[in-house]
């Protein structure tokens, strides 16, 4: 998902952008949003936390037997991410565009009919009659020259923004340590997620590529920054077969969402169905085939580097990594054999988006 001014400036652009929203999905929502507001609005499924919804088709691709509509929030991007919340201006010369990416089919679908199973070479999917609504705040030509004042002309917005770096490493059924070099360079770098994908799930129609997500056996990780590790010990990802498997590693992870101490939020890492009792091995398993919601694994890690939580509307909280090199070090335990696993980083930060008024009145963006 990429969001452009007219005369070129990037203002976010996340790749893999699905992958991130399915994680920080599963981490941050609760069974009631998923099986009303989910189910109703974005197409969560009501037979599964990872299952999806159900689109009837056809052997034909001409009968066009079934559609569904949703409709999806605007989240993650730069834009929806002002801290505090902040109104984008729309009256410069830049005018904003949104570039949406559609991954593969064989991706983005599952098919899971047994009697006549779709391949990755037919069935026709097709996506119309997309638009896009918002909320506009329009003032009087006094209440625009106090506001234009009040700023000289110029509004500043901090906002958070998402960056993808990728990795992979192939499992010997052995301990392997894995260093990934991740090229992040921010002046404000807050948090990152890690994702672990079984490679094997890429590309076929008949596994969930996006949600099914690995521990690939992690053991223990953290990050290094020009050779000095965030946490200084690492964080370890291990635990009881059970209901103890990860606790410090999720501890951190809840750290990094600001939600620690937050004990109304909700989650679905161990959710097996709306009427099932917790599977908490979706959350523990090494390889997540994605051949079905059991094996639609839901592990996900991160590191937190804010040094002052909360939002500001002139405080960079985290830290610099201009100039620096960015790696991610795990420790894992025996990685399946013959087991090519894809890593997905993503690094919150904090960018600056401004709009000039007295000058070129277009977008520019400080990282």
């Amino acid at each position: 998902m990429k969001a452009q001014g007219k005369m070129g400036q990037t203002i976010s652009d996340i790749q893999q952008y699905n992958v991130l929203a399915s994680a920080l999905m599963t981490q941050n929502t609760g069974t009631n949003w998923h099986y009303n507001v989910g189910t109703n609005m974005i197409g969560c499924g009501n037979t599964g936390a990872h299952q999806g919804m159900f689109v009837s088709g056809s052997a034909n691709p001409a009968e066009n037997v079934g559609s569904v509509t949703v409709c999806l929030p605007f989240i993650l991007t730069a834009l929806s991410g002002t801290t505090p919340t902040r109104y984008i201006p729309a009256f410069g010369r830049d005018s904003l565009r949104f570039r949406y990416y559609l991954d593969s089919q064989a991706n983005a679908f599952t098919q899971n009919d047994l009697v006549a199973p779709i391949t990755n070479s037919t069935g026709v999917i097709s996506i119309h009659e997309v638009e896009a609504v918002m909320y506009i705040v329009e003032l009087s030509p006094s209440a625009q020259q106090l506001v234009s004042a009040m700023c000289g002309n110029v509004y500043n917005i901090l906002c958070a923004d998402w960056r993808t770096a990728n990795g992979s490493f192939a499992g010997t059924g052995a301990p392997l340590t894995n260093v990934t070099t991740l090229g992040f360079s921010v002046s404000s770098l807050e948090r990152v997620v890690i994702v672990h994908r079984d490679s094997a799930n890429q590309g076929t129609i008949l596994r969930n590529s996006i949600g099914a997500r690995s521990t690939a056996t992690l053991n223990e990780f953290q990050l290094i920054l020009n050779g000095e590790a965030f946490p200084s010990r690492p964080i370890l990802a291990q635990g009881n077969v059970g209901e103890g498997r990860g606790a410090e590693m999720l501890a951190e992870t809840l750290v990094a969402q600001h939600a620690l101490s937050d004990f109304g939020h909700e989650s679905q890492l161990a959710n097996a169905g709306q009427l099932l009792a917790p599977n908490y091995a979706k959350f523990q398993e090494s390889i997540a085939t994605g051949i079905d919601e059991a094996n639609t694994g839901t592990f996900v890690c991160g590191v937190e580097l804010e040094s002052m939580a909360g939002k500001s509307s002139n405080i960079y909280s985290g830290i610099s990594t201009i100039g620096s090199v960015v790696q991610f070090r795990g420790v894992y335990t025996a990685p399946g054999a013959a087991t090519t696993f894809a890593l997905a980083f993503y690094a919150q930060s904090t960018i600056l988006l401004t709009l000039d008024m007295g000058g070129l009145a277009t977008f520019v963006v400080s990282v």
